[in-house]
């Protein structure tokens, strides 16, 4: 399995601090889910889901990551 993160707004997946790609191939593979969430709350990441990719897409989940604002 593999663990990225995706833009939703423009598909593109995440591959290093400010850097995008539309290639699945050159995205960053963050092996597990707790590292993708860490990294997109960590880095303040709003649009994004993680994407956990099997060898058959078939099974391919994905997740939402939302932020949460403080309630004033």
């Amino acid at each position: 399995m593999k663990v990225f993160l995706r833009n939703t707004l423009t598909g593109h997946f995440y591959q290093a601090p400010s850097q995008w790609t539309a290639d699945e191939a050159k995205a960053l593979d963050l092996k597990q889910m707790s590292q993708a969430i860490e990294l997109a709350f960590g880095a303040h990441m709003e649009n994004v889901e993680v994407l956990l990719c099997y060898e058959d897409p078939r099974y391919n989940i994905t997740l939402p990551v939302a932020m949460s604002r403080p309630e004033r």
